[in-house]
């Protein structure tokens, strides 16, 4: 890979994380003064449509795209009012900024920390599988990763088997930050799954932490 290859394109909802991520590239390329973060404006219009520019070029790199669309804290004025951004909004932005890429990419990576509609990841009866949908989506409009963290269920990738999905646990650098933060935070606990999915996970972090 050579150093003008890759770009970030990083939205209001991921910008501590994507200035972390270039902090890190800049060290593994031995760099000082180059940027990956591409310059991108998502603004709204006073009736809460949005629209994204891609202010640098982008031609023929492979961009990451970075986006949490768990992010409430981002606002923007909608008829006047304060309006705080829905993960149905953060994710529409994701699709703007790949359109306002115009194909130019040489690779299109989405990278979210939490996978949108995670929770409605499989079907019983008349009832809408909005998270493998919007992969499917995400395939057609030429995205070819996903890059993902703990996953609510990772087998959803099924709905498109040739996208590359990457789905990272950070099981073990949450509790490192939790014994950190307090040393006696797993003396007399018990660690409790909230639906049967999460059954897994709560017997690994159980069997770590030996409560």
């Amino acid at each position: 890979m050579s150093k003008n290859d890759l770009a970030l394109l990083v939205l209001d909802s991921c910008k501590e994380f994507g200035e972390k991520v270039e902090q890190n590239l800049l060290k593994i390329r031995n760099e000082t003064d180059k940027k990956y973060i591409a310059r991108l404006t998502a603004s709204r219009f006073s009736n809460g449509e949005g629209k994204v520019i891609i202010n640098d070029s982008i031609r023929n790199k492979e961009i990451y795209i970075l986006c949490d669309i768990g992010n409430y804290s981002v606002t923007y004025k909608c008829r006047g009012k304060d309006h705080e951004m829905m993960p149905d909004e953060h994710f529409q932005d994701i699709k703007r900024v790949i359109s306002a890429t115009c194909g130019h990419s040489a690779k299109v990576t989405v990278v979210m920390p939490l996978l949108y509609q995670a929770r409605q990841h499989r079907r019983k009866g008349r009832e809408s599988l909005d998270c493998a949908i919007a992969l499917q989506e995400l395939e057609r409009l030429g995205v070819k990763s996903i890059i993902t963290f703990d996953a609510h269920d990772p087998n959803v990738i099924n709905a498109t088997p040739s996208l590359s999905f990457d789905n990272f646990y950070p099981s073990n650098i949450i509790l490192e930050e939790m014994a950190k933060n307090d040393p006696t935070i797993f003396e007399n606990t018990i660690v409790i799954s909230p639906d049967f999915g999460a059954m897994e996970r709560a017997r690994y972090y159980a069997e770590i932490i030996r409560v």
